[in-house]
């Protein structure tokens, strides 16, 4: 198998039965002379893992560019470059997202026992909420997944969705900030993806903003700062008195939207791939699901309804691709059949979903195996850049899961659908559940 594969040739059908031949390198074309796509799973990992130090073979200025135009400067859109402020950035992120600095496993811990607590008290609540009114279905994207995110990122972020615009503002921005298509020259419609990322941005920038203005004064009043509740006043205390306040405040909100429209918008539609996969297993792996789901909801063991839904996350990955833009002559897989030069300006796109069901990897790539090693995964990226709340969407996709799955009598609508409805994101998916009766295990 080679690895690279050359636009505009690409034929995207048969992505569920992609045979080991079509698992190759294409060059450049003449078309679009500086885009390669990377498949194979140990080249995706080679590519990004070489976006990171002084020397880094590959950028990440594309997305930075995006991110300015949406939600302002956020470190993960920077390369780690001398003189820039990536390592600061990032530092202040972590011990405002983990709640303190973490050197230790004890703190790490509670700080997972605490926000899986709270989704499971918000999940809970969502599907407890349908079951009063007798309800005998449930959409997971609007009754879940678009739900309960946004109740977290209230209580543990302290940005309350005030005018109920937050997940659609955090969705408009990173379809355009993690689409590698933005990059192409005289698409149309690309206008009115940048236009409404855009206005989106400004949206969710004032909001956050106004939060962090009225919270700032509260912790700056006559009684002093009470304490630290939320990753708000945590980013505001790191600094209580700041040489300059407007750029305290600045790097605090454009942290603060950074975080948010990052931890939203790929764990709602993971969430709701890996659900509309896993609705499709037999009888007696669905018996086996449930399980999963009541060890995690109550005897607080969530690893194997993880390994079930990482498992059916690979064969839809969110986001599907990543780009990078060459920084220096880099060849990919370097002695190897399909080895390739990549030189500067040249466009890198890896696809953690191509990698998903790379033959290589995965032993027969089609089957459902949640027994898999964890290092065949790819799911919140891979290095310098990858995902810092990779915990935190786990325990989101695994919390709402359980509660989900411990349903009874769950199957799809077949009046409203059988699949996900997509329109960027998720718009819908209902699937039947008999009220009737009690969750498993109750």
């Amino acid at each position: 198998m080679s690895g690279i594969y050359r636009f505009p040739i690409l034929p995207l059908p048969w992505i569920p039965s992609a045979p080991r031949k079509d698992f190759q390198m294409y060059g450049r074309s003449r078309l679009f002379r500086r885009i390669y796509l990377v498949l194979r799973t140990s080249d995706v990992r080679e590519v990004l893992a070489n976006d990171s130090g002084r020397s880094a073979a590959f950028s990440v200025a594309d997305y930075g560019d995006h991110m300015r135009e949406t939600v302002g400067d956020f470190f993960l859109g920077l390369d780690q470059t001398a003189g820039n402020s990536y390592d600061v950035e990032k530092e202040l992120a972590l011990k405002a997202f983990l709640a303190e600095t973490i050197h230790g496993s004890d703190a790490f811990e509670a700080l997972r026992a605490d926000l899986t607590e709270i989704v499971r008290q918000e999940t809970a609540a969502a599907v407890q909420s349908l079951e009063t009114v007798s309800r005998r279905e449930i959409d997971v994207v609007s009754d879940l997944a678009n739900k309960v995110p946004v109740r977290l990122v209230e209580r543990y972020f302290g940005i309350p969705d005030r005018d109920g615009s937050l997940l659609q503002d955090c969705q408009e921005i990173s379809f355009y900030i993690f689409n590698f298509f933005s990059e192409l020259p005289g698409i149309r419609a690309l206008f009115r993806v940048r236009r409404r990322a855009r206005k989106a941005g400004a949206r969710l920038r004032e909001n956050v903003g106004r939060e962090v203005m009225e919270r700032w004064k509260i912790l700056r009043g006559p009684s002093g700062p009470p304490r630290p509740q939320h990753v708000l006043d945590r980013l505001l205390l790191s600094d209580p008195t700041p040489k300059d306040e407007k750029e305290h405040l600045d790097r605090v909100r454009r942290t603060l939207t950074g975080l948010i429209s990052g931890a939203l918008v790929a764990t709602v539609g993971q969430f709701v791939s890996a659900v509309d996969r896993l609705m499709d297993l037999p009888a007696d792996d669905r018996r086996a699901l449930q399980y999963a789901a009541l060890a995690a909801a109550h005897r607080g063991n969530p690893r194997p309804l993880w390994n079930q839904l990482r498992e059916a996350s690979r064969f839809g990955a969110v986001p599907p691709f990543l780009f990078r833009r060459c920084r220096r002559p880099f060849k990919i897989a370097r002695g190897s059949a399909r080895e390739k030069t990549v030189f500067p300006g040249d466009l890198v796109v890896v696809s953690p979903m191509f990698a998903g069901r790379d033959p290589f990897t995965f032993q027969d790539p089609l089957a459902f195996n949640p027994l898999r090693p964890d290092s065949s995964y790819l799911l919140f990226g891979y290095g310098l850049h990858a995902c810092i709340g990779a915990f935190f969407g786990e325990i989101l996709m695994v919390q709402m899961a359980a509660q989900l799955f411990m349903l009874r009598g769950l199957e799809r609508n077949r009046e409203r659908g059988r699949s996900v409805s997509y329109r960027g994101a998720p718009q819908s998916f209902v699937l039947n559940f008999l009220p009737a009766q009690p969750p498993l295990g109750v």
